[in-house]
């Protein structure tokens, strides 16, 4: 079971993973923002966005290959359940509307075949809509609520030709707790329905 949270910043997929996590009884696992950002030196979402046509396309370039390494090596070592608030489809989005206009169409198709690539790591996507809660300042997020709308409209109208097929929280499930109970009733009603189907075809 490969469980990950996609969307916007600030929806609250941070908070809803390790409750997830103990619940389902997966590790979580994550190749964070925060990581790749060091790398480039930038402190905040406004460094990144000081320079979308040089340093903003090669930071987004780098987290969506290593989110994609990221999940390919842990495959490949054999770990196959786990839960993650991140996938190289936020990544993408965000590219989408800083840097996709100064790049290249070569850098376009190279990642868009990486996002795509990707999905085959995550059996169920769960996306939570933005603008329900005030959005907390870290000093880091962007926190203006209509650009997070316009980064979870970008993620849902490429999720399905990327492969990823996205499980959105109801916007009525508003408390964590009542959250927490949706998603794991949904993930063991559809892991219920996929072993009965392989239990008809004798698999």
């Amino acid at each position: 079971m490969r469980i990950a949270f996609c969307g916007a910043q600030g929806t609250g997929k941070s908070t809803l993973v390790p409750l997830l996590s103990e619940q389902l009884g997966l590790p979580v696992l994550n190749k964070t923002t925060q990581e790749i950002m060091d790398e480039f030196g930038f402190k905040s979402q406004n460094d990144i966005l000081k320079d979308p046509a040089g340093a903003g396309v090669e930071f987004q370039r780098a987290m969506i290959k290593s989110r994609h390494d990221f999940f390919l090596e842990k495959n490949k070592s054999g770990i196959i359940d786990y839960i993650t608030d991140r996938t190289p489809l936020d990544s993408w989005a965000y590219y989408l509307v800083h840097n996709s206009y100064y790049a290249s169409d070569d850098i376009s198709d190279e990642l868009n075949k990486i996002v795509k690539d990707s999905s085959k790591y995550f059996d169920y996507v769960v996306t939570l809509r933005p603008g329900l809660f005030e959005i907390q300042n870290n000093g880091v997020r962007n926190t203006k609520v209509y650009y997070q709308k316009t980064i979870h409209t970008i993620i849902q109208g490429n999720a399905i030709d990327l492969g990823y097929r996205l499980i959105e929280v109801p916007s009525s499930v508003l408390s964590i707790e009542d959250r927490v109970d949706w998603i794991v009733d949904h993930v063991k009603t559809m892991e219920e329905i996929k072993l009965n189907f392989a239990n008809s075809k004798g698999i």
